[in-house]
């Protein structure tokens, strides 16, 4: 009885403080080695019409982010935001919402990088409170031969009856961090 009662208290000190979980697939991205230099774009937002009514548009976070996270290590050069921005509007391009490899490839040869990192945001929002979900689908194309190199889904879920606002923020931020680390943990094998 004793037991059965301290494996209820840890189910709920978990699910009153948080639980995390998130799911990569594939495990691990292998970024060839002669790609160093890359941009990332903002990620298009696929999510439903009630989800981008109810919650903001994370892309901006992600790929600031996703630039903090790979430039962190200094095993790849990450081309800073702004002068992708500036290339897209002298392009008459949108920043966000670039989902196809031909446009991908125009920019990145215009912004003199081997590769380009972008998506796609599915699923950003609260499910059942108070739990939130973020899902993102992310594609690395090789400038030089406009093939995609690698892609990768990222789903990250959290739970916290003590601070859910904060979850949004949260699942982001762990969630990308994640992901950043799966880019470069490859990078030098």
């Amino acid at each position: 009885m004793r037991k059965l009662s301290l494996v209820l208290q840890l189910v709920f000190v978990s699910v009153l403080f948080g639980c995390s979980s998130y799911y990569l697939q594939p495990k691990k991205i292998v970024v060839p080695k002669n790609l160093k230099k890359f941009a990332i774009l903002e990620f298009k937002d696929e999510r439903t019409e009630k989800e981008k009514n109810k919650y903001q548009n994370p892309s901006k976070i992600i790929q600031e982010k996703l630039i903090a996270g790979l430039s962190k290590e200094g095993k790849l050069q990450i081309v800073e935001r702004q002068n992708i921005d500036k290339i897209l509007e002298e392009q008459k391009l949108q920043a966000t919402g670039i989902t196809d490899v031909a446009t991908a490839v125009q920019i990145g040869k215009l912004a003199n990088v081997d590769a380009m990192i972008f998506g796609s945001i599915t699923q950003y929002g609260r499910t059942i409170y108070p739990r939130v979900k973020l899902n993102i689908n992310l594609r690395i194309v090789n400038v030089e031969t406009g093939t995609i190199t690698s892609s990768i889904e990222l789903r990250a879920t959290k739970s916290n009856w003590i601070y859910p606002l904060e979850l949004l923020n949260d699942v982001v931020e762990n969630g990308v961090d994640k992901l950043a680390k799966k880019i470069t943990a490859e990078e030098t094998k």
